[in-house]
């Protein structure tokens, strides 16, 4: 199968402590990969504010790590949010017609990237969409408000509760793939979804 692998980041992801190994490490290794399953490139795209696009301290840190991961190309996709995220689609639709491959598969961090991208990106036949759940973030919104019980919920949080619990049910049926990190929050996303497939458990 010929196939080209693109990582899918938000710029709020590159700073978090474990996404230079959990996801720029991860696509290196895969960019080393021989056989049959190897991909024909591995890249990962990060998209990201205007306001950062140009700085100095973010293209030293792309700098480094293209040093860091020799094997996969990386882009900054620069966005304007009050513009309606302009100039993001002309970018995707660019990058995008630079892989030669014939599926490309698209990895996301978290279904709020996958939410983010569809926006501005239209999902082609040969394209594959796997996403990475991180975490149950509905009821995170509510235990960060100290809110433990879902059955009763205020009536201002019972609309972002909705919200996010749409977001992640329509990211799981958006995509060819799921992974999570741990069994429970498996059972967790086949109780939002019950049609869902395997969903693969990465901890």
């Amino acid at each position: 199968m010929s196939f080209d692998l693109v990582y899918i980041l938000l710029w709020e992801h590159v700073n978090l402590p474990l996404v230079f190994s959990q996801t720029f490490d991860q696509a290196q290794k895969q960019s080393e990969i021989e056989g049959e399953l190897a991909p024909n490139s591995v890249s990962v795209w990060v998209m990201t504010p205007l306001r950062f696009y140009f700085g100095k301290k973010e293209r030293s840190m792309l700098r480094n790590l293209e040093h860091r991961c020799p094997g996969i190309k990386i882009q900054l996709l620069p966005e304007i949010s009050r513009l309606n995220n302009f100039p993001l689609s002309f970018f995707l639709k660019y990058y995008r017609r630079k892989l030669l491959a014939k599926s490309i598969v698209f990895h996301f961090r978290g279904e709020g990237t996958l939410h983010h991208f569809i926006k501005q990106y239209t999902k082609q036949t040969t394209d594959k969409f796997v996403v990475d759940v991180r975490g149950f973030w509905p009821a995170e919104l509510l235990y960060a408000k100290g809110i433990e019980d879902v059955s009763d919920i205020p009536n201002e949080m019972q609309k972002r509760y909705d919200e996010a619990l749409s977001a992640l049910k329509n990211s799981i049926e958006l995509s060819d793939g799921v992974i999570t990190v741990s069994k429970n929050l498996s059972v967790l996303l086949h109780d939002i979804s019950p049609s869902l497939g395997k969903v693969n458990i990465v901890p």
